[in-house]
């Protein structure tokens, strides 16, 4: 078909104009998988060994459409892929693009983008290097020393400065640690490093490195429950993570036992002591001086809000008359310290009351005998009334033969009435009362006239000889339960004390040489073989003093040091030591201190195991009565 002539020169035209609008690219870039574009030769472009990044090479503003073409060393994983082209504006964007996956090896490489189009003498290059970074293999966070293995948990304890180390485990190049502390809150604390990051080369393969960050902190109870995160980073990015919640072990913040009501002999009541905010959760012990309440208690335990426990005991006590004064102790236990809350009892208690009996002199001539009566009564509140009877009349105060009675304090709760009868005994038969009276309510005893037949006559003066006894008390009784002696101290004759009670010791524990005491079971006690120890047994609130020894092993290093008794408050505080030089053989020993005295049915032992190490000490004591 011939074309005409107006088409002809249309077509003529249009041809012209497109040839006179050929032009080559005006930009050509480089750009990664993350849209950043590279405009000038050999930037670098960062890529993570392993993994597959989409490198493209684009051209802007050709007509016709410019070649693309990508150099990419011969050894590099990649994947090519076709060129496309897109009409825009009267110009083409052409793109070409390779799909790599770099390994450590092509650190450094160069890929090179070859544009060429028909307006152009000579070809254009675009060039990137490529900046390797392998990410860390492993994040881990543990105790420093500890197992390297990660921890979820670290437990630390109270007060106690803890060091917490984080590594980054074979990463290219090496990455920078950094710590942060968060509450389950949000609330996030930047704990600083101080310097001291390290960098070393990894044993498996030299080209990566390991880097170890070290943070110390001083956990007290907020810290508990708040997760530790440690962050690797690679140039300013984010590369690894891992994170553990710190469990703060410790002993309760406080202890409060209840106000305990009006305490009376015989009648029951309970006590209540709580525990709060401890980890993990105490058990609660009850002691009224050495001896253990506690089975006779109930233990309920909970968690509080911060994951932390609150315990609370109570006590069912069926208080005595002798239970006056002591002091009851709530001891909140835990694995390696322990809190205590005391209150001393007042016991409202009626008058107990007894009779003793002296026959002071005896004149053969005329037959006749003095006799003092002595009428003692112990009440809380304190008697204040004696009343005597003479087989069930009142004593007439009026003759010559009977003193006037006189009432004694001899201490907070303890009255004695006194009065001395001159007679023929035989003639004057009499079995006599005493009532004591307080304002609680009161108690009475009899004395038989009779029985003073058979009291013999006491000594006239007591001999002590120091080197005959170890004691530094002596307690004369004479015949029949009546006590006829008083106490001398053996070391001043002259120095009498007129008591006559016997009391055993209530506490006894042992001592370190840095002065702590412990009482409790089930601690571990750590001594450092080949150094000194000093140990200290003590007991509490004897009279007379009690009697200490130490039983140890026969092939164990120590001397023995003489016992010493201090009078404080009117009862015996008695020491005893051993200085111990322990042996790796001495692992697992038993230092037993036992303690005697009048007053005891069973003898008190107090126990220590010996764990022998390089470490501090920590003691192990048991508490029990010795058969």
């Amino acid at each position: 078909m011939t074309m005409s002539i107006s088409r002809q020169v249309a077509l003529q035209l249009f041809l012209g104009v497109i040839i006179s609008q050929s032009a080559p690219p005006t930009w050509i870039y480089i750009i990664d998988g993350t849209g950043v574009r590279y405009s000038f030769n050999n930037l670098s472009v960062t890529v993570i060994a392993g993994q597959q990044h989409d490198i493209t090479c684009e051209a802007y503003g050709a007509n016709p459409h410019a070649v693309l073409e990508w150099h990419v060393p011969d050894d590099m994983a990649v994947v090519h892929q076709d060129q496309s082209e897109a009409l825009q504006g009267g110009s083409y964007i052409s793109r070409k693009a390779v799909a790599i996956t770099p390994s450590m090896n092509d650190h450094g490489k160069i890929l090179s983008c070859i544009t060429s189009h028909p307006e152009l003498k000579n070809e254009r290059l675009r060039s990137v290097h490529l900046n390797v970074h392998v990410l860390p293999r492993d994040v881990v966070l543990f105790r420093t020393g500890g197992n390297q293995s990660n921890s979820t948990v670290l437990n630390v304890q109270e007060d106690s400065p803890t060091s917490i180390t984080c590594k980054s485990i074979r990463s290219f190049p090496a990455t920078k640690l950094s710590f942060q502390l968060t509450s389950g809150t949000g609330h996030t604390d930047r704990i600083p490093i101080h310097e001291n990051s390290s960098i070393k080369r990894n044993v498996l393969d030299d080209a990566l490195f390991d880097t170890e960050s070290t943070v110390t902190i001083h956990p007290n109870i907020k810290h508990h429950g708040k997760t530790v995160q440690c962050y690797a980073s690679l140039e300013k990015h984010v590369v690894g993570f891992t994170s553990a919640t710190v469990i703060v072990y410790g002993p309760p913040e406080r202890v409060i036992m209840s106000s305990t009501v009006d305490l009376y002999d015989g009648i029951e009541i309970n006590v209540t002591c709580r525990s709060l905010n401890g980890y993990p959760a105490p058990h609660i012990h009850w002691y009224i001086g050495s001896r253990n309440l506690t089975e006779d208690s109930s233990l309920k335990i909970s968690e509080n809000n911060a994951g932390r426990y609150d315990t609370e005991s109570t006590l069912t006590l069926i208080p005595t008359r002798f239970d006056h004064g002591k002091r009851l102790l709530c001891l909140a236990v835990q694995p390696t310290r322990s809190v205590n809350q005391s209150l001393v009892l007042n016991v409202t208690y009626n008058p107990a009351v007894s009779i003793t009996a002296r026959r002071l002199t005896s004149h053969k001539a005329s037959g006749t005998t003095e006799l003092v009566l002595i009428c003692e009564a112990d009440a809380n509140p304190p008697v204040n009334t004696f009343v005597w009877l003479c087989n069930e009349t009142v004593v007439p105060w009026d003759t010559n033969n009977i003193t006037l009675p006189q009432t004694i304090s001899e201490d907070a709760t303890l009255r004695s009435s006194v009065f001395a009868i001159q007679n023929q005994l035989s003639k004057n038969h009499c079995v006599f009362n005493c009532t004591a009276e307080s304002e609680y309510g009161s108690g009475s005893a009899t004395f038989d006239s009779l029985y003073s037949y058979v009291i013999p006559n006491p000594p006239s003066v007591f001999i002590i000889y120091q080197h005959q006894t170890r004691s530094s008390s002596l307690f004369v009784a004479w015949q029949l339960g009546f006590i006829i002696g008083q106490k001398y101290q053996s070391e001043s004759i002259d120095n009498v004390i007129n008591k006559h009670e016997i009391d055993p010791p209530n506490v006894i524990v042992i001592i370190d040489d840095t002065g702590i005491r412990y009482c409790f079971n089930n601690l571990s006690v750590t001594v450092i073989a080949g150094d000194q120890y000093n140990i200290t047994c003590e007991v509490y609130g004897a009279m007379p003093p009690a009697l200490l020894k130490w039983r140890l092993p026969d092939d164990m290093a120590v001397v023995h040091q003489d016992q010493s008794d201090a009078l404080q408050g009117g009862f015996y505080i008695s020491r005893k030591a051993v200085t111990i030089t322990p042996s790796r053989e001495d692992h697992e020993t038993i230092l037993n201190c036992i303690a005697s005295h009048p007053g005891l049915q069973n003898k008190l032992l107090c126990s220590v195991h010996l764990i022998v190490h390089g470490m501090d000490f920590l003691f192990v004591i048991f508490f029990r009565e010795y058969q």
